[in-house]
């Protein structure tokens, strides 16, 4: 038996609102692992400096070395205030789908949330190449 408008309309609507959902899930996921993926790359990169400090100086000046370390730690900055805004974002949708807040607002919070981690992604790439570039034997 063929289904009527009505139950195609409906089953549609019901596809339509569950397909939401779940690339709505899916983008959560993917958020959470670039946040973990940033704080890695310089929280790693910085603890590897750290820990090898006394062979790292021999081989970098001291002047490179800083500041490679110091854009590692504006990297994880950037990665926490992200994570931060994130929540903030979540936060916001919240209180629009009840009205409690203006329509649109968390878009701004996102863009703020994406531009700190490229931050993170950038500092990470100059520390990284102001290191590899004053290496010397």
């Amino acid at each position: 038996m063929p289904k009527s408008g009505g139950d195609t309309l409906m089953a549609d609507a019901e596809f339509d609102r569950q397909h939401k959902i779940e690339t709505y899930k899916s983008m959560i996921s993917i958020s959470v692992e670039a946040f973990k993926y940033l704080a890695l790359l310089n929280g790693g990169a910085a603890a590897g400096m750290l820990a090898g400090a006394d062979k790292l100086v021999k081989i970098l000046p001291l002047c490179p070395l800083r500041f490679t370390l110091a854009c590692f730690v504006v990297g994880l900055l950037a990665d926490g205030l992200a994570l931060f805004l994130s929540y903030w974002t979540q936060s916001s949708l919240f209180n629009e789908s009840f009205n409690r807040a203006p329509t649109g607002r968390h878009i701004t919070i996102v863009k703020a949330a994406v531009a700190l981690c490229l931050l993170s992604l950038l500092a990470f790439c100059i520390g990284a190449l102001v290191a590899a570039m004053n290496i010397h034997a």
